[in-house]
């Protein structure tokens, strides 16, 4: 029954403001990276049919899906043996039995202080999701963006941000996270949040499903993101998406494009100690609140959406050809 409800909303939602005479649609696409795609016109990626860790398909399914509007991509049974963390994408010229041309790494790791060195011997790029500045020593090693965890988001981003920018708030502040990664931080996020009276908070350590999730994040003001087995974690990149002023501990990893303090995200203590005050402040500032979450919406279309990380992934490996 709650399936249904949330569906129907969203659908609703979507019809309300389609038919509305001042609805506005999403605006024109720029592209942040604009690689010659020409030269990529006689070629075909190569994509595993298998992963070495098959959870990663969740994920992977976006960078796939979005390259596969620029290039043919075709699965075939790739070496994945030495690929822990990693997965092994090829491309080469069209046609059977074509010699490669690029081996690409995708590291979905979440260790940030490791590399695959055996992955990264035969690679022209090695995209690292969880990108720590240490790994700027070797310019084969880029940071890789990061995806969402299911398709959930695309399929309903324009909805959900309809939704959010109705502005009819149901929660302050919204923090809702697993306990299997840094379960001491996240039960003290929870606690601090849970026992104070300053506004209104929805989260917790229960679990609900990702659409309902995301459906939480468009009706509140400000959202929490907190670092789990990685720093990078994928809430964040739906609350970027929705718009969502998002405070976060401060942290070296690294995406294609630097995220900002005080532009893009809001950064606490590293401790999350002074998590209450940090989103009691940006709810007395409304104007700085709203800024930071167009900021953060503009990001997300300009750096982290799949489509633009495609673009992304092609300039990098064109460069180095």
């Amino acid at each position: 029954m709650a399936e249904r409800r949330v569906s129907l909303s969203l659908v609703r939602e979507a019809w309300n403001r389609w038919v509305r005479p001042d609805y506005q649609p999403e605006p024109a696409w720029r592209w942040t990276w604009n690689p010659p795609l020409q030269r990529l016109a006689d070629a075909q990626l190569l994509w595993p049919t298998e992963y070495q860790w098959p959870p990663a398909a969740k994920w992977l399914f976006h960078l796939k899906h979005a390259l596969s509007r620029l290039i043919p991509v075709e699965t075939a049974p790739i070496d994945q043996s030495d690929c822990e963390g990693v997965a092994r994408v090829v491309l080469c010229p069209r046609g059977r039995n074509s010699q490669p041309r690029a081996i690409m790494i995708f590291d979905y790791s979440d260790y940030a202080d490791r590399i695959n060195h055996s992955a990264l011997k035969s690679s022209v790029v090695y995209f690292k999701f969880q990108y720590h500045p240490d790994h700027a020593d070797d310019p084969r090693i880029v940071p890789g963006g990061y995806y969402p965890n299911s398709p959930w988001l695309y399929r309903h981003l324009v909805p959900l941000r309809a939704l959010r920018d109705r502005q009819q708030w149901r929660f302050d502040v919204h923090g809702r996270f697993g306990l299997r990664y840094r379960a001491d931080l996240r039960r003290r996020a929870i606690d601090l949040l849970t026992h104070q009276n300053r506004f209104r908070y929805e989260g917790g350590a229960k679990l609900i499903r990702h659409y309902e999730f995301l459906e939480e994040l468009a009706v509140s003001k400000v959202a929490i993101d907190l670092p789990g087995n990685g720093d990078l974690c994928f809430r964040l990149i739906d609350q970027l998406a929705l718009g969502v002023t998002v405070v976060r501990p401060r942290s070296p990893v690294r995406l294609p494009e630097p995220l900002v303090n005080g532009v893009h995200v809001v950064e606490c203590a590293e401790d999350g100690s002074d998590l209450v005050e940090t989103c009691a402040r940006l709810l007395e500032d409304e104007p700085t609140r709203q800024r930071i979450g167009q900021a953060a919406r503009e990001y997300h279309d300009r750096f982290l959406h799949r489509d633009q990380l495609a673009r992304y992934v092609l300039h990098h490996v064109l460069e180095r050809l």
